[in-house]
């Protein structure tokens, strides 16, 4: 069946598809310029696969899909970075942690598979005496069709069922199986291990599982219907793993964990350079003290950013159960106010804009044909896909105060549903209260519908994107800073300056301030900051007619 128009799904670099036409989503990279570098790991240069949900159903509903698009990336992702890396001469620790890991993972899936009940005595007793017998074999030619390399772990079982407990006459084919559960199970969690390594894993890792089969064969005697789940951890923590972690239980934004998986996979080159450790959970206090003074002599003014990164994950990890504690972030000594203020960004690096600069780009934007949208992130800080996904049942009175609310609807959400216009983070839900010049604005805007104020152009692929680029454009051309969050620095450097409260900044732009944190006590004192900022940075432009022509 032919296909039909591509049309994007989510965010872009998704890499999710629907074609016109054909039902289902799909998955699309394209892989050529590994190809070339690697082509046994990637045979092809384009990957085409039809996306499915947790259960291995066709993806029928759109979250679905792009759940499934992330993980694949993250996948892909994984082992280009492990074929750069190359092969690891792992620690004695980590040789531990990776190999019971391992062999949990084959455990687990033995167990969910087949019950206890129908499982023969024999097969467990002959786990466990095949088990050292494959540790030490060398695998040579194999018999088995190399064809279907991804085979399902229904072959585990197979495999068990035939060992054998005759040490002289262990099928070939069988062992060759064995080694093949390993390779899968090695080949997931992303890791490119050196000769003695990985002998060294295999032989942890048979020990593991022969352990395991004792323990099954203990309970199938006593008459239990299901084999004990192994001791310890069942899956392998890895970069990608906290990463989804954090996504799924929103304790980072979808444009937050690119920062966050940038600040692991320095941390973790490191102390595989330095101490030979490549698995997460083997990060001590003491390598986080280390790497903290480390980098913050070379790299000073995106160090704090870095560590907050990784105390965040750390502790998100540690809080679901995948790391266990204490955070190795505790250990990293604090900084004293002359040195964090010798690190701090300087204005020119905020890219605040003087009164003259921002009435320079009021002219330049009083024609742009979504000049409101501009009118309320001018005077509100906020931040550009936060106004452009405002809806006009967002026009809210609060306690006498005309304000703009900023949460998550049916059009944007937090974590992996907020890729529209989302909101950043769970502090980014707010009121923010508008000044005067903006009151026939509000009054032109409020409504109880909920449809976008401002709705996508053309071919958007988030609320806004057109109007950033116009506004890129036209600053970029008289020389001024390009960015709109720009407008967002400015109203808060220009509020500090005049002796504004942090804390009321932080609640006008939605800083690291839960709502839950304020009251409605504070509007009054954040309606008085943006009129102050109204007057200290006037528009220069009239504007009498506000509310007759557009959105």
């Amino acid at each position: 069946m032919a296909r039909g128009k591509a049309i994007s799904i989510g965010p872009r670099g998704s890499c999710c598809r629907q074609y016109e036409g054909r039902p289902g989503f799909w998955f699309e990279k394209n892989v050529a310029p590994q190809h070339r570098l690697w082509p046994e790991a990637f045979p092809g240069t384009f990957i085409r696969e039809r996306c499915v949900d947790a259960l291995g159903r066709e993806a029928k509903a759109k979250h679905d899909a792009l759940e499934y698009c992330h993980r694949r990336r993250n996948e892909i992702q994984r082992q280009i970075e492990g074929l750069k890396a190359g092969p690891q001469e792992l620690s004695p620790d980590d040789v531990g942690s990776l190999a019971a890991a391992l062999a949990n993972r084959t455990a687990m899936a033995l167990r969910d598979e087949s019950p206890l009940s129908t499982l023969p005595l024999e097969t467990l007793t002959r786990l466990k005496q095949a088990m050292p017998i494959w540790s030490s074999y060398a695998k040579k030619e194999s018999h088995i069709d190399k064809s279907n390399t991804r085979r399902s772990v229904g072959r585990y079982t197979d495999l068990l069922l035939d060992l054998v407990s005759d040490k002289e006459g262990v099928d070939r084919e069988t062992m060759d199986l064995v080694a093949e559960a390993f390779d899968e199970a090695l080949k997931a969690s992303g890791t490119l291990l050196k000769p003695t390594s990985r002998k060294a894993v295999e032989a942890i890792y048979a020990a593991k599982l022969a352990n395991w089969a004792e323990l099954a064969e203990d309970a199938k005697t006593q008459g239990q219907s299901k084999a004990p789940v192994p001791k310890g951890a069942s899956k392998l923590v890895t970069i990608d793993s906290l990463c989804e972690k954090s996504l799924e239980v929103d304790w980072h934004s979808p444009a937050t964990i690119p920062g966050v998986r940038t600040a692991l996979s320095k941390l973790m080159a490191w102390a595989a350079s330095s101490y030979g450790i490549s698995m997460v959970a083997s990060i001590q206090q003491e390598h986080m003290r280390e790497y903290a003074a480390l980098i913050r002599q070379s790299q000073p003014k995106s160090a704090r950013k870095e560590l907050s990164y990784l105390s965040a994950i750390f502790q998100c990890g540690i809080d679901h159960t995948l790391l266990s504690g204490p955070n190795p972030c505790q250990a990293i000594p604090k900084l004293k106010r002359s040195a964090r203020m010798r690190v701090a960004k300087s204005i020119e690096a905020h890219k605040t804009l003087t009164l003259e600069e921002l009435q320079t780009i009021d002219e330049l934007m009083v024609s742009d044909k979504q000049f409101y949208l501009y009118l309320l992130q001018r005077f509100t800080g906020a931040r550009q896909q936060e106004i452009a996904g405002l809806r006009h049942c967002d026009m809210r009175e609060k306690g006498g105060y005309k304000c703009i609310v900023i949460e998550p609807h049916e059009h944007r959400g937090l974590g992996i549903n907020g890729q529209g216009s989302g909101i950043k983070t769970p502090q980014s839900v707010r009121y923010v209260p508008l000044p005067k010049i903006l009151q026939n604005l509000w009054e032109h805007l409020k409504g109880t519908s909920k449809e976008p104020i401002f709705a996508k152009q053309d071919n958007e692929r988030k609320f806004g994107e057109n109007y950033r680029s116009r506004y890129h454009d036209k600053t970029k051309r008289r020389g001024l800073p390009s960015g709109t969050h720009s407008l967002r620095e400015t109203l808060i450097q220009t509020l500090t300056a005049n002796d504004i409260r942090e804390y009321v900044v932080r609640c006008i732009t939605g800083k690291a301030m839960p709502m839950a944190d304020y009251v409605h006590e504070d509007l009054p004192k954040m309606a008085d900051a943006v009129e102050l900022y109204s007057h200290l940075m006037p528009l220069k432009i009239a504007i009498a007619n506000l509310g007759r022509s557009q959105p």
